[in-house]
């Protein structure tokens, strides 16, 4: 199983770049988790507990330091804590890649002030739980590469401060969110690989990577999308029909990668300085799809 790393560590002051087969976020990390002895931490969290309560196999032992004896939380592996005031909270759960089996846990979205979840690639089954709909604080949820099953609601629409979304290469079903292209704060999403259908909304205007390929996502490509500064654009393996609209071609960043491959797009493709010099593979199998013949691809004249 392939890997998208879709990660989120502080304030983001770096640039987003990807590939047509992984994406990957790099930022550059202001480190605020650092202490004082003048801090007073809180006792170790009922909620934060729980996550380990959820934990059927915990094969590499990752969990051994969460000892409910601790003062603080702070402590234990993959606990993310960081200074509010004169006070220390549990602020992330980051759990990757350490072969969990375990589900998540109801009350995750209860922490205060969560910002971050990754417990990407590991075998986290059950369904996104509705209190992380109430988490307004949370950044970045990776849950990439699991077994996460249900839907994703449009209560989505509470997640003000979502940076990074990735669920990528898990067993999610149901309609894409209208509210999900709303989010105001949303620069990076991976649907990628689960069983999501219904059509793309417009919006996404402040997000510069998308993948929602193998899907099930039928409809057109939307006209008013992203805000010009989308820089990742992957819908191949899905049932999009059409003609691609011109409007959604000049909401593209010039050098931006595309893939609309696998899908039933139709028509010609638009002489537009977005796809120029695109290759073949991006705009393949699509029966009905064409390119002018003065129009090069990738050096050539198809």
């Amino acid at each position: 199983m392939k890997k998208n790393t879709l990660s989120l560590k502080g304030q983001t002051t770096g640039t987003i770049w990807a590939s047509s087969s992984f994406l990957f976020i790099k930022l550059h990390h202001h480190t605020s988790s650092s202490t004082s002895t003048h801090h007073h931490p809180p006792p170790p969290s009922t909620i934060t507990a729980t996550v380990k309560y959820s934990v059927l196999t915990d094969p590499l032992n990752v969990l051994n330091t969460w000892n409910y004896s601790d003062e603080s939380p702070c402590s234990w592996n993959g606990v993310v804590c960081q200074t509010f005031l004169n006070d220390i909270r549990v602020t992330g759960i980051s759990l990757p890649d350490f072969e969990l089996t375990a589900s998540l846990p109801a009350n995750l979205g209860l922490i205060e002030h969560l910002r971050e979840v990754n417990l990407s690639n590991n075998s986290v089954n059950g369904t996104i739980p509705l209190s992380l709909y109430n988490a307004t604080e949370l950044e970045s949820l990776d849950l990439s590469n699991n077994l996460i099953s249900g839907e994703i609601y449009e209560f989505v629409g509470g997640w003000k401060s979502l940076r990074i979304l990735n669920v990528s290469g898990n067993l999610l079903v149901g309609k894409l969110p209208v509210n999900l292209a709303l989010l105001p704060n949303l620069m990076a999403v991976s649907l990628k690989g689960n069983y999501f259908f219904g059509e793309i909304s417009g919006g996404f205007d402040s997000v510069k990577v998308l993948d929602l390929s193998s899907n099930f996502i039928t409809g057109k490509l939307p006209e008013h999308f992203g805000g010009g500064d989308v820089e990742y654009f992957n819908i191949s393996h899905n049932n999009i029909s059409g003609e691609i609209p011109e409007e959604f071609a000049n909401r593209l960043s010039t050098n931006a990668t595309i893939d609309l491959s696998f899908n039933n797009l139709m028509g010609a493709i638009l002489e537009s300085s977005v796809f120029f010099n695109k290759t073949e593979r991006s705009f393949a199998r699509n029966p009905e799809l064409f390119r002018k013949p003065e129009m090069k691809c990738g050096g050539g004249v198809l």
